[in-house]
């Protein structure tokens, strides 16, 4: 392998490209995903470089606590937060809650709540969790919803966004507490869907350093590949 190349590191569910010197004057933050390489050559055919194409969540469409049809457009140009819970969750949801509404506050806070950054939480449990319940959910928890989408849609599509979208577990399990097993990750996005981040939403330090990305991607001049 010439020197200049981007060493890649397999994993089980996911390859994780390091940090190449265009990146460095970024953010440093890594992007998770499967890569591919675009070769560029001249007019003779002769290779003379090479773009690295990051991994992109998948275009996607859901149905919101409005029952608005919320799509990857909603998204464009904005750094996002997406996880998976259910309203009845007996376990971790409401934590993750509290922590995810903390994010909330601060971005409220700062400014860039809707024209910098945005949230979606997705349900696990579709057949429960109607729109109506989740407006009411958000109701009780002080959500915004004009920037904090808790969505829905038929549970097969839920499950194949959350595993082949986000790299997400999510599942109907009747020996979880709840019914459900899901993640417990927050998954920070970039303005162009690249997946750049995950952090355990019931932890607070982790949040914390979740914020603290935030700031990094906000400072980012571009994102640098497809």
């Amino acid at each position: 392998m010439e020197k200049n190349k981007v060493l890649i590191f397999f994993s089980l569910f996911f390859i994780l490209l390091g940090c190449n010197e265009k990146d460095a004057e970024q953010s440093n933050l890594p992007y998770f995903g499967v890569h591919d390489l675009e070769i560029q050559t001249d007019s003779n055919g002769k290779k003379i470089g090479a773009d690295t194409i990051y991994y992109t969540v998948p275009k996607f469409h859901m149905i919101n606590q409005d029952s608005v049809q919320i799509t990857h457009h909603d998204f464009e140009n904005k750094i996002y937060i997406a996880d998976f819970f259910f309203t009845t969750c007996p376990s971790i949801c409401p934590a993750k809650t509290r922590q995810l509404s903390r994010i909330q506050d601060s971005l409220i806070v700062h400014s860039l709540f809707g024209n910098k950054v945005k949230l979606i939480s997705h349900t696990v449990d579709p057949d429960r969790d109607t729109p109506s319940v989740l407006k009411q959910y958000a109701s009780i928890h002080n959500i915004d919803t004009k920037n904090w989408y808790l969505v829905t849609e038929e549970k097969e599509y839920l499950y194949r966004i959350a595993k082949e979208g986000y790299m997400a577990t999510a599942f109907a399990d009747e020996d979880a507490e709840g019914g459900f097993f899901h993640t417990d990750q927050f998954v920070l996005l970039d303005k162009e869907r690249h997946i750049r981040g995950f952090y355990d939403g019931t932890d607070p330090m982790e949040v914390d350093q979740l914020w603290n990305d935030i700031q990094k991607l906000l400072e980012e001049k571009n994102t640098i590949s497809k």
